[in-house]
């Protein structure tokens, strides 16, 4: 039960964060270790400034931060609202019982 109160306080922590600063966050910080670690392959035909220091390597990595806004804070913010809401569920039915 403890365990559940302190997933619950998480889950709260993260919502009272909203969901435009949790998408920066979030959303910032896994689009560029995509954006690096995509690119990792590249290192192999280019140098380093043709793979992260070029025109095309900047289109790339704002398109991959737009769809990690779009995309995968998204998708992690509905997991945690889902998650929020089974929890919350969960906490009611043991305090009746």
């Amino acid at each position: 039960m403890a365990d559940n109160e302190k997933l619950r306080a998480y889950h709260l922590k993260i919502h009272k964060i909203g969901r435009l600063k949790y998408s920066l966050l979030y959303g910032s910080l896994f689009g560029v270790i995509m954006f690096f670690a995509v690119n990792l392959i590249e290192l192999f035909d280019n140098s380093i400034m043709e793979t992260y220091f070029s025109k095309a390597a900047l289109q790339s990595f704002l398109l991959g931060l737009a769809m990690s806004y779009l995309i995968h804070a998204t998708f992690l913010w509905w997991v945690n609202e889902q998650s929020l809401k089974k929890l919350n569920k969960l906490l009611e039915t043991e305090e009746i019982n």
